[in-house]
């Protein structure tokens, strides 16, 4: 008998359970790090819009409610919003200006917002 070649003693090495493990550990570690790069950004993206959009619909409501104040130029009733507004805990101030660009007293809170407790950078164009 011949002795046989070295690439078929080295392909020889492992068995085929080991070759499938291989594989199977290989493919889960790009998993891994594909997961590792791709969702901290993405979901840093989803909050970063969420609280914008959760901003913009506090403003609009605020809009709503204070746009009868500003026609009749009822200083009284846009305190009364501004005062319902600052009561969510994300807004810490709040002010609304008319047409001509006047701003009313505008309302501050004491408070720091809840979603900053880590600051969020805006998202990569």
């Amino acid at each position: 008998m011949s002795p046989r070649p070295a690439t078929e003693r080295r392909r020889r090495r492992f068995g085929i359970r080991a070759k499938i493990a291989g594989c199977f550990a290989g493919v889960v570690a790009v998993i891994a790090l594909l997961v590792y790069l791709y969702f901290p950004g993405r979901l840093e993206e989803h909050a970063y819009e969420a609280i914008v959009s959760k901003a913009n619909s506090i403003a609009e409501v605020a809009a709503y409610g204070a746009s009868a104040g500003v026609v009749f130029d009822d200083t009284d009733a846009i305190q009364d919003v501004l005062a319902a507004v600052v009561q969510n805990r994300d807004v810490v101030y709040a002010s609304v200006t008319d047409t001509v660009g006047r701003e009313s007293t505008p309302v501050w809170t004491s408070r720091p917002p809840s979603s900053a407790r880590a600051p969020i950078r805006q998202p990569r164009p």
